[in-house]
């Protein structure tokens, strides 16, 4: 729902809310709400999206929101079998954050030209995981990370770079 009026709440850019989900699980199904969870937080975290949803005037401009154009894929390997740029995402929640964080690393190297594949260490467990070759064979290492990650013997002697999940989710 959007609301006509936006009311504070504690948001990660610290502006007033005017848009609400809410999510519904079985009563005996597990945790397939994070699963939803961390699809709606990646889809939100997209601009266009956002306006689509306010400017919505039926629940079918909603759904058409939520619907990705087919894009170019930059995540798999250049033609030497590599990757430019490999990172690892991973929040305290392992939810929202990480695949945020997930998506934005993914769209400026995007920007820039360059491939990536990205871990996540969320709450569904490790996916994606970046082997000794691809850090070894990468152009950058990005760790984003605001805990602490499983696997880190796989850094010893690579230069990367750590920062935060939402420096990577504002700036990319």
């Amino acid at each position: 729902m959007t609301l006509k009026k936006a009311v504070n709440w504690q948001s990660l850019d610290q502006k007033p809310v005017d848009v609400i989900f809410m999510i519904t699980t079985p009563e005996k199904g597990g945790e397939q709400h994070l699963q939803a969870l961390a699809q709606l937080a990646s889809f939100l975290g997209k601009i266009e999206v956002v306006v689509k949803i306010r400017a919505a005037k039926s629940f079918a401009d909603i759904i058409a929101a939520f619907v990705e154009p087919a894009a170019e894929n930059k995540t798999e390997p250049n033609s030497n079998g590599y990757y430019d740029v490999v990172g690892i995402t991973a929040c305290p929640t392992g939810i929202a954050h990480t695949f945020m964080a997930k998506e934005k690393m993914e769209e400026a190297a995007k920007a820039m030209g360059l491939t990536i594949k990205v871990e996540t260490q969320g709450r569904g467990g490790n996916e994606n995981v970046l082997t000794a070759t691809d850090i070894a064979n990468a152009k950058a290492v990005i760790l984003c990370i605001d805990k602490k990650i499983t696997g880190m013997d796989r850094m010893n002697g690579v230069s990367y770079l750590e920062t935060s999940t939402k420096d990577v989710i504002y700036h990319g």
